[in-house]
């Protein structure tokens, strides 16, 4: 993912976080990204559920460990596959 690409997607995901963007919108933003590797592909994903499950993890500590780990998962193996570590 270019780093043009990447701050698009973080100000998306900001846009979600913040609730001025969601549900159908949501998705029909995030489709442009879908292009990318598996490995993008896979994070953005993860980043939308990550950003929409916020109240769902300050009531459940297990999930919130469990989708904190994945996320930190994720974004470690994209920086090896993007050579950064």
């Amino acid at each position: 993912m270019t780093p043009f690409k990447l701050r698009d997607l973080i100000a998306l995901a900001e846009r979600i976080y913040h609730g001025r963007l969601s549900g159908l919108q949501a998705f029909t933003e995030l489709e442009p990204y879908a292009d990318g590797t598996t490995t993008e592909t896979a994070l953005i994903h993860l980043l939308y559920h990550f950003v929409a499950d916020h109240d769902i993890r300050e009531r459940d500590p297990e999930y919130r460990a469990l989708q904190r780990r994945q996320l930190r998962d994720a974004i470690a193996c994209s920086r090896k596959e993007a050579g950064g570590e």
